[in-house]
């Protein structure tokens, strides 16, 4: 029975050490230590690193970077990722929160609760696309900055589009002549040959006369200047 049962069991190691290295070798580490882990503790109490309390232990966390297309059953590894920005700043890449609410747990009050020690801990890891991943890195951010003003004096012609405008202009002759432009909203100006020499209307509603309108004549150009 012994010459047996001594080979079975040798049999049964190595196949046990050759599934053990095969699983080893087929995983891959996504983990990188960039700082060794380091316990932190209070001024309080700068020797004590594990505290004692009859209380609750509570952990809260956020996250820099998300899945570009999120679901709760999708890994992190190996997906598109995209950078969390909560704080609606077109000037910031990268924001991200959590707050922390005391529990309510077995009829526990929070204006009761005091904070003994609390520790802030974090973790990051850089990887470039050659898949080296190095101590830094870059990352660009495309944003949609406020409108430029432009200052210029175009000559707009007629059924021709105004220039940094989605705006496009008619004239029509009945009378006076009335330049049409039609864009995000419907102004209609009316030229005539005396004083008052322009009146404008919006989204066809009531004529108005504006200010301090002066004649501008150069050659065979004639226009209205006013505020």
């Amino acid at each position: 029975m012994k010459n047996i049962t001594i080979p079975l069991k040798i049999g049964v190691s190595i196949q046990s050490a050759l599934v053990f290295l095969f699983v080893i070798t087929a995983l891959e580490a996504f983990s990188q230590i960039r700082v060794p882990f380091k316990q932190r503790t209070s001024q309080y109490s700068p020797n004590k690193k594990i505290y004692n309390v009859k209380g609750d232990f509570c952990m809260i966390g956020n996250t820099n970077l998300t899945l570009a297309n999120y679901t709760d059953n999708t890994n992190n590894n190996n997906s598109e990722m995209i950078y969390v920005d909560v704080d609606n700043d077109i000037n910031t890449l990268n924001s991200s929160s959590a707050t922390l609410t005391f529990s309510t747990e077995n009829g526990a009050i929070p204006s009761c609760s005091n904070i003994i020690y609390a520790g802030l801990y974090w973790s990051g890891r850089a990887r470039a696309t050659d898949g080296v991943s190095p101590n830094t890195f870059t990352v660009t951010k495309n944003v949609t900055l406020p409108p430029t003003p432009v200052n210029e004096d175009p000559i707009i012609h007629h059924g021709e589009n105004i220039i940094y405008t989605q705006t496009n202009m008619t004239v029509r002759n009945n009378g006076s002549i009335v330049y049409e432009f039609r864009g995000n909203n419907s102004v209609d100006f009316e030229f005539q040959n005396e004083i008052p020499y322009i009146r404008y209307r919006i989204n066809s509603g009531n004529w108005i006369l504006p200010d301090n309108q002066q004649e501008l004549i150069d050659g065979n150009i004639r226009s209205v200047r006013f505020t």
